[in-house]
């Protein structure tokens, strides 16, 4: 079983960073991704950036997911967290990033 003990879904601001912490049958595999929509990003299909590594973490312990200025500055989209453990089980995560184009106008 995976239990998520602390994640905030609400959309993120750029620059800020979220605690993920899971509970259940780890160790735990997480993944983000980011998913800019406008504008994309140069260059031929989905790139991962340093955020996007899958970490490895056990029950209780703390990932962070950001959004960072260097890849959502001026633009908006989600970054989606991936979860899974060694049972077979996943979870899907989502945080809409307001970045960019929507802090801006706050």
């Amino acid at each position: 079983m995976i239990q998520v003990a602390q994640f905030d879904d609400r959309p993120m601001q750029l620059g800020e960073v979220r605690n993920l912490v899971l509970m259940g049958d780890g160790p735990f595999y997480v993944s983000p991704r980011c998913f800019v929509d406008t504008p994309r990003p140069p260059g031929p299909g989905f790139v991962p950036c340093p955020e996007c590594e899958t970490t490895v973490v056990n029950a209780g312990e703390i990932v962070t997911i950001s959004s960072t200025q260097a890849i959502w500055e001026g633009r908006t989209g989600m970054v989606i967290v991936d979860v899974s453990n060694e049972l077979g089980e996943s979870i899907e995560l989502r945080v809409n990033v307001l970045s960019g184009f929507n802090s801006m106008e706050r």
